[in-house]
């Protein structure tokens, strides 16, 4: 689950900065060459895009390392056997 939520906030991110950046530079272009139409229509188009993308890169930005650090906590089956032989070796009992 954590690669597909890892792979999604690299796309989410990618995709907001790319389209946030086609987004200025439009409009940048549209102030030269006095192109208002131009300025409004790419704001149609890519500004609500951009918005939802870069909420989701966000959310994700702020819940996968909470995942992680939650997950990083507990032993897996195989680390929770390492640790009884461990304390069985060294004389605690459990």
């Amino acid at each position: 689950m954590m690669k597909v939520l890892d792979k999604i906030f690299i796309f989410s991110l990618i995709a907001f900065l790319s389209l946030g950046a086609i987004l200025v530079f439009s409009q940048m272009a549209g102030l030269l060459f006095q192109q208002g139409e131009l300025i409004i229509k790419v704001n149609d188009l890519l500004a609500k895009p951009a918005f939802i993308l870069s909420s989701i890169a966000g959310v994700l930005g702020f819940i996968i390392p909470a995942i992680k650090n939650k997950t990083s906590n507990i032993l897996s089956e195989e680390e929770m056997e390492e640790q009884i032989i461990e304390t069985r070796h060294s004389g605690v009992n459990v």
